[in-house]
């Protein structure tokens, strides 16, 4: 498996939104000779999946992966965590709006910043991109304001 994962389109009709092939990301994850993955499943709109039985999440997934994959093995062990409304659903505008917030905050509190998943990436890099910006931005706020508290004296 010499990827990290793969996102499936809507439109191509399957039950799995995603798969993370973590033991190609994260080799401590499975032994040499095991695959672990990572199965996503429901997308905004697509809530159905919400009444399926563990069974049926598991076999749905389990079919789209043979289809995809070609992987029919029996897996040694699944695990299933339910997060609905877990992903952030950007709204049409949805970074005009905030960068119009952004202004707003600069003018109205200066100093305080914004950052995390339901702004602009969910992904782990995202969200460090996100602190690193922002605290890039917390620091040459203070650095303005020590110069001109010292111009002020």
């Amino acid at each position: 498996m010499d990827a990290s994962g793969f996102l499936v389109p809507r439109n191509e009709g399957r039950t799995i939104t995603a798969c993370t092939l973590t033991s190609a990301k994260w080799l401590h994850t499975a032994p040499e000779d095991k695959v672990l993955l990572r199965c996503y499943i429901g997308r905004s709109g697509e809530q159905e999946w919400l009444g399926w039985s563990d069974e049926q999440l598991v076999q749905k997934a389990r079919h789209d992966l043979g289809e995809l994959l070609g992987l029919h093995a029996e897996p040694l062990f699944t695990e299933i965590t339910r997060m609905p409304k877990s992903m952030p659903q950007y709204p049409v505008h949805h970074l005009e709006k905030l960068k119009l917030l952004r202004m707003q905050m600069t003018e109205q509190l200066p100093g305080v910043y914004l950052a995390g998943a339901g702004l602009l990436g969910v992904g782990i890099p995202d969200c460090i991109k996100q602190g690193q910006d922002a605290g890039e931005q917390v620091a040459q706020h203070v650095k303005e304001q020590i110069l001109q508290a010292v111009t002020v004296v």
